[in-house]
């Protein structure tokens, strides 16, 4: 057999070729060149990062003539010897083979008699964590105080499985996954001095596909190497390593934007018939969208890749929020979560398409994804189809609002929508009579110490009936989210983030870690928005309070202290809490501005 594997033709004999391991080759290149060594050593870390590699050139360097030095000679009979592998002091052991008693008390047998060439026996145990309970505790003592001219080298990828007890005897190097950079400098080195034509977007194909380990990656140059015909291109490297294309992932994205749920099947169904694995797919699409966001926010050359001069790439870039990709990226990470557990993955990739063109479960994702898109039309200077058509359902709310007090015209504030539209003439001219009616007030007693006293007396007077109350709110909690509008969803999945602590038939009382949540959702009009999604997910007119969770616990502590002193109605302090807002009245929201948030959102409509 004449050719040999490029992985194999290319391993190095000299730790400066050892790619991406800078922090373990300076160590050891210091410590031999100062005769430094240790007795016993554990190296960790990922499939194909140069563990055994490193342990080879330690034996080569220490049995060298020309010791103590930093690198191997490689001239040097020994030197020579050891390349052709016939070196009778360098034993490599495999611990997934060799895991029982009787192989380690052979070495333990062994280890006491002198090197027959050179000057030191070193032992290489690879993926040690292999052996068994009893090879471990026969192995202690002789790792622990060996013979001047032993040295054990063990090296794992699963160093948790390693006992404690041999930890604590041996000096532990961790190898890190090899950077893409790294990989495809090595990779350029050789496809140039084999004159290998390879584009470069193969080259960036396999170093992620190789995902850290440079053994990996020359094995998959291999195999493309023999499958393409001529030049090897990402095609070939996507069929050898069973990996999606990202012009493929471009055009999943591309269908999930335009809410095109049939065509995103499609190309599924089309992958996973050519060989592609489901949890894979997945795994690069969020690879992909961790390449949008850093294309649209980390400027810099250091993390380019080939894909962010793709065109198509570009725009699907621009299109997308930075909101909906982080909301995409939840989505996939719970599917590829769940696949873990089941037998048939392509379902809970295909759920997980369905919930990413879903419009409620979007949320403030899809708002702002549609916000952002009518500002392009607008610094375009492209016809905004969408508010135009929404135009004549505003003026007809303003033309049938006449409202008059004691035959007196009052003309209030006006409306602002910040949208920068010029939503023809008559709306803005008719905005002026829009608040002909007289402010309402409202007291608003947002925190009520009473009804809390109250609901607290009712808890402990009928614990069952409370808990039953409780459970009730429990059961249906997560179906705020599922139901609320688009406008709101922000908010209820703020709102539904509370525990819910005590509750009554018509009443309960939510707790938040921060004083913001509880300010915002103690706000009138928030209440007024949340008692409505409470009446359409429980059918029951629900009043809440919502309070910071240190207030709830000195309250609690409060009213249980009075109860055990025998008092039977319990009168609690007033609420006083740093950054609390206790807001004594409200101004009314009046419809039309209601209605002009929800048809532009909250952040557009301001009331001067």
């Amino acid at each position: 057999m004449s050719y040999k594997a490029l992985y194999r033709a290319y391993r190095p004999n000299r730790f400066s070729k050892i790619a991406g391991q800078k922090h373990v080759t300076k160590t050891f290149q210091n410590a031999l060149k100062n005769d430094k060594i240790t007795h016993a050593y554990l190296f960790s870390g990922p499939r194909g990062t140069g563990k055994t590699l490193t342990a080879r050139i330690i034996a080569n360097v220490v049995n060298c003539e020309s010791y103590p030095v930093s690198e191997p000679c490689g001239v040097c009979d020994n030197c020579l010897t050891i390349n052709k592998g016939m070196f009778a002091d360098i034993i490599e052991i495999d611990a997934a083979s060799n895991n029982g008693v009787d192989e380690i008390r052979e070495i333990r047998d062994k280890v006491k008699y002198t090197p027959s060439q050179g000057k030191y026996k070193v032992y290489i145990i690879d993926e040690v964590h292999m052996l068994s309970i009893g090879a471990f505790n026969a192995l202690l003592k002789t790792l622990e105080e060996p013979p001047s001219h032993v040295i054990f080298i063990l090296a794992t990828t699963e160093p948790h499985k390693i006992p404690a007890t041999i930890h604590s005897r041996c000096q532990r190097f961790d190898f890190k996954e090899i950077s893409l950079k790294d990989i495809k400098k090595k990779l350029k080195e050789i496809i140039d001095k084999e004159e290998i034509k390879v584009t470069l977007e193969a080259i960036d194909a396999i170093a992620e596909a190789a995902e850290g380990g440079m053994r990996d990656a020359l094995s998959l140059l291999d195999q493309a190497i023999s499958y393409s015909d001529d030049v090897v291109d990402d095609k070939d490297v996507h069929a050898v390593a069973g990996t999606v294309s990202d012009i493929r992932i471009i055009e999943i994205f591309k269908n999930i934007s335009e809410n095109n749920v049939f065509n995103a099947f499609t190309i599924i169904e089309e992958l996973v018939e050519n060989g592609k694995e489901v949890s894979r797919i997945n795994h690069q699409m969020i690879v992909f969208l961790k390449d949008v966001l850093v294309f649209k926010n980390v400027k810099s050359d250091t993390f380019k890749k080939v894909i962010f001069s793709n065109e198509r790439f570009k725009e699907l870039a621009n299109e997308l929020t930075n909101e909906m990709i982080f909301f995409y990226v939840e989505c996939l990470s719970n599917s590829q979560k769940e696949m873990r557990f089941t037998n048939n993955p392509r379902t809970y990739l295909e759920l997980t398409l369905i919930k990413m063109t879903d419009f409620v479960q979007q949320g403030e994702s899809a708002l702002y994804k549609r916000l952002e898109k009518l500002e392009k039309q607008i610094l375009s200077g492209a016809p905004i189809k969408d508010i135009k058509n929404t135009a004549p359902v505003v003026k007809k709310e303003i033309q049938n609002k006449t409202l008059t007090v004691e035959n007196k015209t009052k003309t209030v504030e006006n409306i602002e929508v910040n949208t920068n539209i010029d939503i023809d003439n008559e709306i803005t001219a008719e905005t002026q009579d829009l608040f002909d009616e007289p402010e309402k007030k409202v007291e608003v007693d947002v925190f009520d110490i009473k009804l809390i006293t109250k609901t607290l007396s009712n808890a402990m007077s009928d614990k069952p009936k409370a808990r039953e109350n409780k459970e009730k709110l429990v059961n249906k909690w997560t179906q705020l989210k599922i139901k609320a509008e688009p406008h709101i969803f922000g908010m209820a999945k703020e709102f539904s983030e509370g525990e819910i602590v005590v509750a009554s038939e018509s009443f309960f009382i939510l707790t938040y870690e921060h004083v913001t949540s509880v300010n915002k959702l103690m706000r009138a009009d928030v209440q007024k928005r949340m008692g409505k999604l409470l009446k359409e997910v429980y059918n029951t007119e629900y009043r809440y309070i919502a309070l910071p969770t240190k207030v709830w616990s000195l309250k609690r502590r409060e009213y249980v202290d009075q109860f055990s002193v025998g008092i039977q109605e319990p009168i609690l302090t007033e609420i006083e809490f740093p950054g609390l807002e206790i807001i004594e009245e409200k101004k009314q929201v009046p419809e039309i501005v209601e209605n002009a948030m929800n048809l532009f959102g909250e952040d557009k409509v301001k009331i001067k």
